[in-house]
């Protein structure tokens, strides 16, 4: 039996760049209908979806996408907590402290608070990749930073 070589592109690569080319038609096809709107915020949040409905697909089960807030018991009542656009987090363990609804959106739409020891990734989601929308969300996932001091473990 001859030994199996890893080549590129691989078995299944075609079907990874066909579910790339739906998200980036979604997004065109929002840009294109938000064109008219005085605020053109809605391909933003087709994109968002758009993520946060691929990655629940992809990852494994063990894993919940949603957007939303991280709650942490270290910090004040008197914090604000910020949204972010993709949280994935253990939904094996997590309990879900509370659910946004959103009534125009799917359940996609719905915004959860996790606690802060169940989360593995926060993303932040740019129609643009330019200087300023890196700033932008580089200066949001900052706000994680009060978040990791009290919830990091010690064993590092």
């Amino acid at each position: 039996m001859e030994k199996l070589k890893v080549t590129f592109p691989s078995q299944g690569w075609k079907q990874i760049l066909t579910a790339r080319k739906e998200m980036l038609d979604a997004f065109d096809s929002a840009r294109t209908k938000a064109g008219s709107h005085e605020v053109e915020t809605y391909h933003g949040r087709v994109a968002e979806a758009e993520v946060r409905q691929w990655l629940s697909r992809f990852l494994p089960r063990k894993y919940g996408v949603t957007s939303g807030y991280i709650v942490s018991p270290g910090l004040k009542d008197s914090e604000k907590t910020p949204h972010f656009d993709v949280i994935i987090y253990d939904q094996q363990e997590s309990p879900i402290l509370w659910v946004e609804d959103n009534p125009d959106a799917s359940s996609q739409g719905q915004s959860m608070a996790i606690p802060a020891e169940y989360v593995r990734a926060v993303l932040e989601i740019k129609s643009r990749f330019t200087p300023s929308t890196v700033d932008d969300a580089m200066g949001h996932l900052r706000d994680l930073l009060p978040i990791m001091a009290l919830d990091a473990p010690d064993e590092l």
